[in-house]
């Protein structure tokens, strides 16, 4: 989700990483499901920890975290234009101008780690919540020390504001001064090198487990 990547994950909310994945029609926000129909996306995917498992970088495993930690908020919904991710509700009418294009009927709202949402598909009421604390578990398990961290200080954040919980997140990471806004810049020009590399790698790697040419 987005602010448990912000919290957990390293910083690889850029544009030349989408670019790159998109061109083999993969968009590592919406990881595919090997096997899936119309590609959707099935959290915590075998797919997912595969990249994590073979990034022999910090940046291939940045990238390996944030595409895992949005198999747990983009789940169920796929990285096409397709009507597999129509949400119109009879009570929005405005959403049918909206293209049928990842979650985009539902705005930012299954990225939001602490909100509670329908989704008209099937009328089920999702806790984003309980998503983000299994997302969280996910992350450390993909940590040698995993085991050994408490996971409590870090679900702690999901009970407060969008921005006062980035800024708990950024505390139990140790780094109380962050804002990704106010360094983005200096940070992609410094490394953009680093992360063309990394994400050519492992588009790789996933158009041969998706069996993409």
């Amino acid at each position: 989700m987005v602010d448990c990547c912000q919290g957990l994950g390293f910083a690889t909310q850029v544009n030349g990483v989408t670019w790159l994945w998109s061109k083999a029609g993969i968009h590592y926000h919406f990881l595919p499901t090997p096997g899936a129909k119309d590609k959707v996306v099935s959290e915590n995917s075998e797919l997912a920890q595969e990249l994590i498992k073979r990034a022999t970088n910090p940046f291939e495993r940045g990238i390996a975290l944030h595409a895992l930690q949005d198999t747990f908020s983009h789940q169920g919904f796929t990285g096409t234009i397709s009507k597999v991710n129509s949400c119109f509700a009879w009570d929005k009418p405005w959403y049918l101008a909206l293209p049928d294009y990842g979650h985009t009927d539902m705005l930012r709202l299954p990225d939001m780690a602490g909100a509670t949402w329908t989704d008209p598909r099937n009328g089920e009421t999702v806790y984003n919540p309980v998503r983000a604390e299994r997302c969280i578990k996910a992350t450390l398990r993909s940590f040698p020390q995993g085991h050994t961290i408490d996971v409590a200080p870090l679900l702690e954040p999901l009970e407060a504001p969008y921005d006062k919980r980035k800024r708990m997140w950024a505390e139990l990471a140790g780094l109380p001064g962050l804002r990704f806004s106010e360094i983005k810049d200096e940070f992609w020009k410094k490394y953009k090198a680093n992360f063309v590399k990394a994400a050519k790698r492992q588009k790789e790697i996933v158009k041969s487990h998706l069996k993409i040419t």
